[in-house]
């Protein structure tokens, strides 16, 4: 949990132009605060998929679940996020082999799914 809060504002500037890191935008389900995360995304055939790389339950994932939408910046394009759904293990099937490996490695074990399109 200290992780991010030091790592987060050294990234977010330049994690939404650097693949596979990406930042997820999205809106507190309690506090109604909008926040910017950086996370790696990785693409899948109908969006993307992010680890959760310091929780078991990170609250962007809950936000994102929560609301079922968010948004999302990558390599410069931002994207619409729909259809977020959680993961487990059935998630290293979706990513790189070699980041699925490392995944396993470090003991991650869970995933949110989503639907992106790219935001006109």
């Amino acid at each position: 949990r200290v992780l991010p809060r030091y790592l987060n504002p050294i990234l977010r500037p330049i994690a939404g132009y650097l693949p596979p890191l990406a930042v997820l935008h999205h809106v507190g389900r309690k506090s109604g605060l909008s926040y910017d995360t950086p996370v790696q995304g990785y693409p899948t055939s109908d969006g993307f998929i992010a680890a959760y790389a310091y929780s078991e339950n990170p609250a962007w994932a809950q936000n994102l679940v929560a609301s079922g939408k968010g948004q999302m910046t990558r390599g410069g394009k931002h994207y619409t996020i729909s259809n977020p759904r959680r993961l487990g293990d059935e998630g290293l099937q979706l990513l790189p082999k070699p980041v699925a490996s490392m995944m396993r490695s470090i003991g991650v074990h869970n995933y949110l799914q989503f639907d992106a399109a790219v935001h006109q």
